[in-house]
């Protein structure tokens, strides 16, 4: 493989020696690759997309900073901002309705506060009360030695559906 040197991989795993027979040790070359380092991008503030698009901007970052430590260059020009990679008119959206900030104000660490209360909270801002549901629809039979099935399929059923 050619790297950004013009030598091969094959020639770099070697050290080189000078003219005069003297050794030089090897530098760390970096394979040219032709796939680009893209970042996730928001189109959509639910909390399930959210989550996985904070996941991958993690992954994004980690990285950028692994290409930017082989090869010298500043991570934080390397880096997309987030409002860049936020989907623009649903970015004005927000800022208008939900944040009350203007558009041309709004700074990323705003946006990462914003995102992180969204995934932060519990969705749809509810919390089953699961004391009630185990008390009025959990049945046990504590008599079985397979814990698998103490629980009657009949009452699993009821449960997963939501019918009482």
């Amino acid at each position: 493989m050619k790297t950004r040197s013009g030598r091969t991989t094959a020639d770099t795993s070697r050290q080189d020696q000078d003219d005069d027979g003297s050794e030089r040790t090897a530098t760390m070359n970096v394979p040219i690759t032709s796939s680009a380092i893209l970042p996730p991008w928001v189109k959509d503030i639910s909390h399930a997309s959210l989550v996985q698009w904070k996941k991958k901007r993690h992954e994004y970052e980690d990285a950028i900073s692994a290409r930017c430590s082989a090869s010298g260059e500043d991570i934080s020009k390397a880096l997309m901002t987030v409002k860049s990679t936020f989907d623009h008119a649903l970015l004005k959206m927000l800022c208008k309705y939900d944040w009350e900030v203007p558009f041309e104000s709004i700074t990323e660490e705003r946006i990462l506060t914003e995102i992180d209360k969204i995934v932060n909270n519990v969705k749809n801002g509810s919390i089953v009360n699961i004391d009630a549901l185990f008390d009025d629809e959990l049945r046990m039979d504590l008599h079985e030695s397979d814990v698998h099935a103490r629980v009657p399929v009949q009452s699993d059923a009821k449960i997963r559906s939501g019918v009482s």
